[in-house]
């Protein structure tokens, strides 16, 4: 049985100044640096979460951005990194 390691945004696409929660039920605990990437590659926003046996879902509100195509990265202090995009709609 293969297990797929990562994570799932919800919603997705979410609008600027909402919150976003990232399902992380397949990762490890630890703490996590997480960053939002415009389609450049420039960082536009940057927190950090620690993800811990009865929590599996790190919430978090996206800045005030424009619309558009976006890299969330996940990575954590044992070096795993993880991706998914994510779309910054209007509506």
């Amino acid at each position: 049985q293969v297990v797929e390691t990562g994570f799932t945004v919800m919603p997705n696409p979410v609008r600027s100044g909402k919150e976003i929660g990232i399902n992380t039920s397949n990762l490890p605990v630890g703490n996590y640096h997480i960053s939002l990437l415009d389609e450049t590659g420039k960082v536009v926003f940057v927190t950090e979460l620690k993800l811990s046996n009865d929590l599996n879902v790190l919430r978090f509100t996206i800045p005030l951005i424009p619309t558009g195509n976006y890299i969330i990265n996940l990575n954590n202090e044992r070096g795993g990194m993880w991706t998914k995009k994510l779309m910054i709609s209007e509506k």
